[in-house]
């Protein structure tokens, strides 16, 4: 969730609604979240990123919802490495630098 909304991506494709509808619509399964100290240019390029997310459609190991929060933190320079769920990028994502280009 960036500023109040959330941003998934499942069977359905990409889905973007409220805090308030994804928790109500949602409240079947755990969430997971993590704050990430970005800049505000770092946070529109985070969002404008997974607005971008397409592709091919969801598969539960190979294409699921770990992979939209991995490709918006990859645009911003994090190299996460391959991630199968959420909580393998919480992982890969602790306390994670950008990457320098040279």
């Amino acid at each position: 969730m960036v500023d109040g909304t959330s941003y998934s991506f499942g069977r359905t494709g990409l889905d973007v609604r409220s805090r308030e509808d994804y928790l109500r619509r949602n409240s079947f399964r755990t969430g997971y979240s993590m704050v990430l100290n970005l800049t505000p240019e770092e946070e529109e390029r985070f969002v404008a990123s997974m607005m971008e997310f397409e592709g091919e459609s969801y598969n539960f190991l190979l294409r699921n919802c770990a992979d939209l929060p991995e490709q918006a933190l990859e645009s911003l320079g994090y190299q996460l490495g391959p991630n199968v769920s959420p909580t393998r990028i919480m992982g890969s994502a602790d306390g994670l630098r950008p990457s320098q280009e040279e």
